[in-house]
């Protein structure tokens, strides 16, 4: 296992998707864009297994290409940003309202 872990919350959400832990492992290492060759090298197994699990998750997720996994992946991750602002302004605006009615 590579010293930056790809398990926790990454893990969890692929594995909501249908995934297994090493698929969401492949998954994650796929979206950053790395070849078959590295994930293979930072996982410690063998090239073809990743083509294996490549061809699964391709599978799984109804995409054609390791072009459309990192296109949702950015996706995703814009929508996600997008909820944290959203979040992050309603408390703002909540804080906001409840001091102004704590200093009446």
């Amino acid at each position: 296992m590579p010293s930056d872990s790809f398990e926790g919350q990454e893990t969890l959400s692929f594995c909501a998707l249908g995934l297994t832990r090493r698929q969401s492992e492949v998954f994650a290492l796929l979206q950053r864009g790395l070849s078959n060759k590295q994930i293979a090298q930072a996982l410690s197994i063998e090239t073809a297994t990743v083509k294996n699990h490549v061809h699964s998750i391709l599978k799984r997720l109804g995409l054609q290409s390791r072009l459309e996994v990192i296109a949702a992946a950015q996706q995703q991750s814009a929508t996600a940003r997008g909820l944290a602002y959203a979040r992050s302004t309603a408390l703002a605006d909540s804080l906001s309202g409840l001091r102004a009615v704590a200093a009446r």
